[in-house]
């Protein structure tokens, strides 16, 4: 695998569409034996610097291999408003 293409929308339903215009790499190699990728957790944090965080934004990730193949990563997962629960 090669890294991770993300995406946003502000209905569940979509249209989605890619934020990062460049790939986020995947930060684990295979080991030397080639026996499958390092067993511990990658942690990888993007910051959606261009959503509105007045409004819940919706995100999926996808997959992308070396050769370009997109795989669906992740379910669509929410994010609430900054000011979800505040009284004013």
């Amino acid at each position: 695998m090669y890294g991770y293409i993300i995406y946003r929308a502000v209905d569940p339903k979509g249209p989605f569409l890619r934020i990062n215009s460049r790939i986020i790499p995947r930060d684990k190699e295979p080991d030397v034996k080639g026996v499958g990728l390092d067993k511990k957790k990658s942690n990888y944090r993007y910051v959606d610097e261009s959503a509105d965080s007045t409004v819940t934004n919706y995100y999926y990730i996808d997959a992308i291999g070396e050769s370009g193949r997109k795989k669906r990563l992740t379910g669509v997962v929410s994010k609430l408003p900054k000011n979800f629960g505040q009284q004013d």
